[in-house]
């Protein structure tokens, strides 16, 4: 029997701001999928802000699954493990590459943890382990998610009005600079602490001018930040909408445009 899987990475939106530091999957291969086999797949994610761990179960062994980081970043180490008695094949990619199980870290093991010499044949139970390489999580224009949060937010808008809205509403980021450590896209309140209070004295600035009576946080994190620079003044800042890019799949994208629109609405004159 052959047995290969095959995983497509999509990267996150670099420009969206995440909703929380720990990084959150959306899986496209159904938990319990049978394949043409008559055999059940599986994949499950466990991650925290330092490692993702990717397990993957296969009883025919071929199978193929995509992994879509919707929030956070990726963490600075990404392993699969493979629920499988050999690995013929195994390739992963990233919308910018490829990479083949030749040339990827493949290590295997016994159910009791225990390292195997022979990388490629276990014939009983255990597991494989691949590290994915960091290059298939730094770079990526993400077009896609970038235009698939656009659309979201063009149809709300849209869908008010596009003269009543931004007669109402005023659209901003708690930081318009983007930054990276150690090649990798990090958020505002990521940075060392006085770097954030030269970005929340910005942010504070330009409020000063437009003076608004509410902000709606388009995330928890943001939620946190501007309920701290404003819990001593009048500006209500209980509200919070989902970040557009978690929106915009198509499994959600009616109920969440709803949403917006039913809350948005109730400040339209």
């Amino acid at each position: 029997m052959r047995y290969s899987f095959f995983i497509l990475i999509i990267l996150h939106c670099s420009g969206c701001i995440k909703a929380t530091v720990t990084p959150m999957f959306e899986v496209y291969y159904p938990q319990g999928q049978t394949s043409s086999h008559g055999l059940v797949n599986e994949i499950h994610i466990s991650t925290n802000e330092n490692e993702s761990l990717i397990e993957i179960s296969s009883q025919s062994g071929i199978g193929s699954g995509i992994i879509k980081l919707i929030q956070g970043d990726w963490p600075e180490v990404v392993t699969a493990r493979l629920y499988l008695k050999s690995l013929e094949g195994f390739t992963v990619s990233s919308e910018q590459i490829t990479i083949d199980k030749s040339a990827l870290s493949v290590s295997a093991y016994d159910k009791n943890g225990r390292l195997y010499e022979k990388k490629y044949l276990i014939n009983e139970r255990g597991y494989y382990e691949v590290k994915l390489p960091n290059r298939l999580f730094t770079d990526g224009s993400n077009r896609k998610d970038s235009e698939r949060s656009a659309q979201f937010f063009y149809d709300v808008v849209t869908e008010i009005g596009v003269d009543k809205f931004y007669q109402t509403f005023y659209v901003t980021n708690v930081s318009w600079i983007g930054y990276i450590k150690n090649s990798k896209n990090i958020n505002y309140y990521e940075l060392p602490v006085l770097a954030q209070q030269i970005v929340y004295y910005a942010f504070q600035a330009e409020m000063e001018v437009i003076a608004p009576t509410t902000i709606i946080s388009l995330s928890s994190e943001v939620k946190k930040t501007v309920d701290n620079l404003f819990f001593e003044t009048e500006v209500d800042t209980e509200l919070q909408l989902p970040h557009p890019n978690y929106c915009s799949f198509p499994n959600r994208y009616d109920m969440y445009k709803a949403k917006y629109v039913e809350l948005l609405q109730q400040f339209v004159q």
